[in-house]
This record gives C-alpha cells, sequence and structure tokens, in this order.
C-alpha cells in the first residue's frame, strides 16, 4: 500500500478526512492552548473576543484567534431564524463556529471574511451516532 493511502486510512479512523489538498488543518493542542486561553468562564462556552452587543470582522476575529483561514477551507454555514452559523473545522477534535446576522444590513453583499460576526466558540467537533444523532465528543 502506498503511503497516502496509510495517510487517509488514518484520518479516517480519526474522523478527521482531509478538506483540500492545499489544506493544513491545526493540531488538536494548538486548538485547546487558544480555547483555554479564551474561554469565558460561563457554560455557553463562548471565547472572549467580541464583547456583548459588539460585532467585529470575521477577519479580525481569525486574527485574534491566531488562525489563518487559509488553513480551514470553506465554512458549513448552517441558519437559523435571523442567524447564520458560520462553521469550520479547525483540527481533527474541534471546531469554530462564528454568529453572522443574516438581517444587518452591514452584512449585505459582503465577501466572506468582511461579515460582521459574534458569539464565537471553539468546540469538540460533533460526531454522527448510530441512528443519526449527534453527540459531543
Amino acid at each position: 500500500m502506498k503511503p497516502k493511502a496509510y495517510l487517509l486510512i488514518a484520518l479516517f479512523a480519526c474522523g478527521c478526512l482531509p478538506l483540500a489538498n492545499d489544506t493544513k488543518l491545526y493540531e488538536d493542542s494548538e486548538v485547546k492552548a487558544t480555547y483555554e486561553k479564551l474561554v469565558d468562564n460561563r457554560d455557553d462556552g463562548l471565547l472572549k473576543i467580541v464583547p456583548a452587543g459588539e460585532t467585529k470582522s470575521l477577519s479580525e476575529i481569525f486574527m485574534m484567534l491566531g488562525f489563518d483561514p487559509k488553513r480551514l477551507g470553506k465554512p458549513r454555514v448552517e441558519g437559523m431564524n435571523m442567524v447564520n452559523f458560520h462553521v469550520w473545522q479547525v483540527s481533527c477534535g474541534y471546531q469554530l463556529s462564528i454568529m453572522v446576522a443574516n438581517n444587518d444590513p452591514d452584512n449585505k453583499n459582503k465577501e466572506m471574511l468582511k461579515l460582521k460576526g459574534y458569539g464565537v466558540r471553539l468546540q469538540p467537533k460533533k460526531e454522527r451516532q448510530p441512528g443519526g444523532g449527534e453527540e459531543r465528543r
């Protein structure tokens, strides 16, 4: 078997398949260190990046986190009411979620990194469970 095949098998086993050839995710330890440094002590897991009632551009948020968005690939966007959750896989075990108000006129027709976001969270990646449910690690 070729070395690349072994790598794909190992990535599949840990639940982390490559997003693109040029995408290099962060190590779980790097993401965990960022989380521990920035997590608010409340139960909701919000990071101390964007104060309540304010927004920051996604590029500012990435800069404050120390993450290069080019390493993360395209986000998954999940809408709920007037909010879109932009979710990136940042490592094999963690995902980054940023809330973006879809009814905010400042977010109309803007490229991704200029969107204004809030509600920043680093979370353990959700894993699919038998029967279709999801569970956190």
